[in-house]
């Protein structure tokens, strides 16, 4: 494992126990969850009559090679429409998560460039 993979790791752990978990445990507490564990007791079906019968390959394109921060906001965007304020109060962390992998991703394009002084090079 690499120096920076090791660093995301652990930026990804101390996201998953100092603010995952904790909130999970807050939500627990107060009746709640991110997920329910058990069946909606309200509609009879979770049948949904589709207007559309056939998907296109854009009906699985969500945002493409779109920009982190636009994805970061629709998904912020979504929780606050369905009321998960929670949810939503983890963006700052999700973008610093983000931005390090942006990042991480750009220095390894960089690195992929240059190269090795190891392999032997003809002229």
């Amino acid at each position: 494992m690499s120096l920076i993979e090791k660093l995301l790791k652990d930026e990804l752990a101390t996201f998953w126990n100092k603010e995952m978990i904790p909130l999970a445990e807050k939500l627990q507490n107060n009746g709640k969850s991110f997920f329910s564990l058990h069946p909606d007791q309200i509609p009879e079906s979770y049948f949904l009559q589709r207007d559309k019968k056939t998907m296109a390959k854009e009906d699985f394109e969500a945002f493409g090679d779109a920009d982190f921060d636009l994805l970061l906001g629709a998904l912020e965007q979504m929780w606050l429409e369905q009321g998960l304020y929670e949810l939503a109060s983890l963006s700052p962390s999700l973008k610093n998560i983000g931005a390090q992998l942006q990042k991480d991703q750009e220095k390894s394009k960089e690195e992929s460039l240059d190269i090795n002084p190891l392999i032997y090079q003809m002229y």
